[in-house]
């Protein structure tokens, strides 16, 4: 009987043979993503806003191509090393690509809970496997930082959901920037809930004070 182990290292090798077919054909450099037009615009220079630009595209690729090499799978190092490598080709800055590095292994690492949460913020009868793969990328590295990355990871959650609304209205459709700045609010409303402190309830051995009426005029 197969193990489980070995299916999975068997899509892996098939994703690897699907990937150097695609690099054959000029490879994810070569794609708009890359141009130096893009590459090089003023908006993309905020370097948390250029993370989760090139983290989504990493996502992107893995999803488009390699979903089946899942975290921990047999040759998933390789093929992360891989899509993180051509995504940031082009890259110099070591903090920059450390942190495309943690959100893209973030979401990977933590994919079943950052789409339990996804889930429960859209409608019943959607699915997030039915998404656009841009906003399910966009919203994966939006919930993984509000909900699932460690607390002692420095993160601007005061900006996360405005970057991922604004790349999904520029990269899927125009209904998208509202649709993925609605889910990650709702997530980001939950967890300020779920973190707020409990109000202690009255003791029923004392009963609440009297309050003092106002003094008149």
């Amino acid at each position: 009987m197969v193990s489980e182990s070995e299916m999975l290292g068997e899509s892996c090798l098939v994703a690897a043979k699907m990937r150097d077919e695609y690099e054959k054909e000029g490879g994810f450099t070569s794609k708009g993503w890359a141009d130096d037009s893009i590459r090089y615009r003023s908006d993309l220079r905020e370097p948390y806003r250029r993370a989760l630009f090139l983290a989504m595209q990493a996502l992107y690729e893995w999803e488009s191509n390699f979903q089946d090499c899942v975290y921990g799978a047999p040759g998933y190092s390789d093929l992360r090393n891989t899509i993180l490598g051509d995504v940031l080709y082009y890259e110099q800055d070591g903090v920059l690509r450390g942190e495309v590095r943690r959100l893209f292994d973030g979401v990977l690492a933590n994919l079943e809970r950052v789409d339990e949460l996804l889930q429960e913020r859209i409608t019943c009868n959607w699915q997030v496997d039915r998404l656009a793969r841009v906003e399910r990328s966009l919203m994966r590295l939006g919930i993984y930082e509000l909900a699932v990355a460690p607390a002692e990871v420095e993160r601007k959650l005061s900006k996360v959901i405005k970057i991922c609304a604004d790349l999904a209205g520029e990269y899927a459709t125009d209904r998208s920037m509202n649709f993925v700045y609605g889910v990650l609010s709702e997530v980001r409303k939950a967890q300020k809930t779920e973190s707020a402190p409990a109000t202690e309830a009255p003791s029923a051995e004392a009963p609440p004070a009297e309050s003092t009426p106002s003094a008149g005029p």
